[in-house]
């Protein structure tokens, strides 16, 4: 289990605000991207969903949709490659490595009643408890 103390929280929040500032300045997120930047909240996609569909219907035109649930998306990151990327889109110095130190070294294990597993280094996915799911 990965619990993360009320410190870390409040530098995540500080890391987090910082990030989703770089990437709006840099135009790093796509217009499609939802959830990040300002003004492009879930509710926003969900508006324009139904305008298209609207509009669709309008222009006797068929709709289809395909929907995943991402909800758990963040469990499945890769630490190296999420690094790399941060790399790529120039997250650098010490900010890549306070990225670097805070992903590296954690471990887990199971504990079911009295008996716990081996620990094992946590390779992909953000800790629980984490501000940056």
């Amino acid at each position: 289990m990965s619990v993360l103390p009320c410190f870390s929280k409040i530098l995540e929040k500080l890391m987090y605000k910082r990030i989703v500032k770089f990437l709006d300045k840099q135009n790093i997120l796509s217009e499609s991207q939802y959830g990040f930047g300002k003004k492009r909240s879930t509710n926003l996609a969900i508006l324009e969903l139904v305008t298209k569909i609207s509009k669709a219907i309008d222009d006797n035109e068929f709709t289809m949709g395909v929907f995943l649930d991402l909800s758990k998306a963040f469990d499945t990151v890769d630490h190296f490659i999420l690094l790399q990327k941060l790399e790529h889109y120039g997250i650098r110095g010490v900010a890549l490595d306070w990225f670097k130190n805070y992903l590296t070294g954690r471990t887990q294990f199971v504990k079911y009643k009295t008996t716990n597993s081996n620990s094992l280094s946590i390779k992909c996915g953000v800790p629980k408890g984490s501000v940056l799911v």
